[in-house]
């Protein structure tokens, strides 16, 4: 593939229930995007209008898998997505185009696509939706979903020995929780330009986004258990605190997951 960018998407043929959803995301709130979709896996399986990679190793991992995706992929940039994100509202190719032109002309490595309106941000000129992000930014780099420089990625990725959450704990305690440094390479958006429903955690389907998709008339057939709403709750109270703990406490809390 020769476009600026591809939408790339891992997901094992025990996700494919939850991927349909990821595809019927984008074909109701993306149909006219202007960058192929690429998909990961470990099984047979086609798609209309998606490119396929498959494996044929029923025992990868989601690092494996794309390290060996991306050395075909010939883009520049790649839009990582995680299949059990579906997009809920429509979305604008020139906003993304925007962001790109952005990280060309100042080589820039990462686009952080979780919305941060952080204060400690710095404002770049000329700029609405792009700032500069501090060094003290709880997960600044994402591997669910963002804006990658695919040598970028790859260099993140090494050679396949670790884990994506040990990939994610080293970035983590890379920082250094610098509340007047920021990164050179690394930008964010300061509002939702890819929002999306988030379906899965544990294996398990989270009821509140069931809700949230029959709202959106998506529809899903999976015979996954669904999560007891105490524990929905307790989950995203975790996320939330450890978005507002200071790196130092972070870190260490990571330690004993």
């Amino acid at each position: 593939m020769t476009q600026r960018m591809t939408i790339y998407v891992s997901s094992p043929k025990s996700y494919q229930d939850v991927f349909n959803v990821f595809l019927c995301g984008i074909h109701k709130y993306w149909p006219n995007t202007i960058y192929p979709i690429f998909l990961a896996t470990n099984y047979d399986v086609s798609y209309d209008d998606i490119t396929v990679y498959n494996s044929h190793n029923s025992e990868d991992n989601w690092v494996n898998r794309t390290i060996d995706a991306l050395s075909i992929i010939q883009s520049k940039y790649i839009l990582l997505m995680c299949d059990d994100l579906c997009i809920k509202s429509s979305i604008n190719n020139d906003v993304f185009e925007h962001i790109l032109d952005y990280m060309d002309r100042n080589d820039v490595d990462y686009c952080r696509l979780n919305p941060n309106n952080n204060e400690r941000w710095k404002e770049i000129d000329n700029e609405t939706i792009i700032k500069k992000v501090n060094k003290e930014t709880p997960y600044a780099i994402d591997l669910q979903r963002g804006i990658f420089k695919k040598s970028f990625l790859l260099q993140l990725l090494g050679d396949g020995s670790r884990s994506a959450w040990e990939i994610e704990q080293i970035l983590l305690s890379s920082d250094d929780g610098d509340i007047t440094k920021y990164f050179n390479n690394i930008i964010g958006v300061t509002k939702n330009i890819l929002p999306t429903i988030h379906l899965v955690e544990k294996g398990q389907l989270r009821p509140d986004s069931l809700l949230e998709l029959k709202r959106h008339n998506i529809p899903i057939t999976s015979g996954r258990s669904i999560m007891r709403w105490k524990d929905v709750f307790l989950n995203n109270l975790r996320s939330r605190f450890m978005y507002i703990i200071p790196n130092c406490v972070r870190k260490a809390l990571n330690r004993f997951r």
